[in-house]
């Protein structure tokens, strides 16, 4: 009697399947969930015979009922060698499935970090200058994806098509966890998307950066301290985030000899923080700016006037000034 053969692994590729469809129609064809061999060989790492289809005009991009491609079910699966096979082949890496995931989302949801690192080193070596999965991350505020694509080589102060970074992206959404997080990166473009925040009155970022060791006194190339900056714009949120932290009062504006301790602004935004204080120890607090800046009584009543809407409410030792 002949020896019983084993049946072959439910889900995988046999050679009677693969000599039974020769032809390229045949290759291509799905079953009942829109799977071709193709995706078949892929999630079960079969690579012999991945080969084998991509030669015989198997194609890339047929997405099954998911919306996942070979390269998807491979990436999901962690199948390096299958993943290498299909990027060799030439395997879309942006292709989203129908929950919008990349095939990179997949490996990293399933902490397969070595095929992360694959597909970005693939990126790196087909778009340049373009928007990538680190600029993706940062627009959908997924700062843990952030971190494993930057833990995996990935450049932060990469640029897309529009002149943009990742971090640019991040700052101009407002997304204070992945700010945090692509801020360890580099200081050129930490210092630009600080300033940005500045000029936007992005208060919560502003505070995030400096939170993380950024400078609070830096200076740009026009001259200007972030809080100088906050001052000219009339960004009072930023300037009390700013003056909250301990920023430098002692700064002079540009082409100015006025520091921010003897200007109308300063006084504006401290003005501004008088709902914050408790109406019996306003007037220990104005006295003591008074005596730590130097500004004169006119000053204080003029800028109190426009920060007090009510004035009848207002402590009567102010308003004698």
């Amino acid at each position: 009697r002949g020896r019983k053969q084993t049946p072959a692994p439910r889900g995988t590729v046999t050679g009677s399947e693969l000599t039974q469809c020769p032809r390229e129609n045949d290759i291509n064809a799905v079953n009942a969930s829109y799977e071709t061999l193709l995706h078949i060989a892929a999630a079960n790492g079969q690579i012999a015979v991945m080969e084998y289809l991509i030669k015989k005009g198997a194609k890339l991009e047929v997405k099954d009922s998911q919306g996942k491609t070979p390269l998807h079910r491979a990436a999901e699966k962690g199948h390096d060698d299958a993943v290498k096979v299909l990027l060799q082949a030439g395997a879309y890496i942006y292709s989203l499935d129908e929950a919008a995931k990349t095939p990179l989302h997949l490996a990293a949801q399933n902490h397969h970090s070595h095929i992360l690192n694959r597909i970005l080193k693939e990126e790196a070596k087909r778009y340049r200058n373009q928007h990538s999965f680190l600029h993706m991350a940062a627009l959908k505020d997924d700062s843990s994806l952030a971190q494993m694509i930057l833990k995996n080589g990935a450049t932060v102060d990469a640029k897309d098509e529009k002149g943009q970074s990742a971090l640019g992206y991040a700052v101009s959404q407002g997304f204070e966890k992945t700010v945090k997080v692509l801020n360890n990166q580099s200081i050129f473009e930490v210092l630009l998307e600080y300033f940005k925040a500045v000029q936007k009155n992005l208060h919560g970022i502003v505070a995030a950066l400096v939170d993380k060791g950024t400078d609070i006194n830096v200076y740009n190339e026009m001259g200007y301290t972030p809080l100088l900056m906050a001052c000219e714009l009339g960004k009072t949120e930023s300037a009390e985030v700013l003056l909250e932290k301990g920023a430098s009062l002692k700064e002079k504006m540009p082409n100015s000899d006025t520091g921010l301790s003897n200007s109308f602004c300063h006084v504006l935004f401290i003005c501004k923080t008088f709902v914050l204080i408790p109406l019996s120890q306003v007037s220990l607090y104005v006295s003591s700016l008074v005596r730590k800046s130097d500004i004169d009584m006119n000053t204080w009543q003029q800028c109190y006037s426009l920060c007090v809407v009510d004035q009848s409410k207002a402590p009567p030792s102010l308003l004698k000034f």
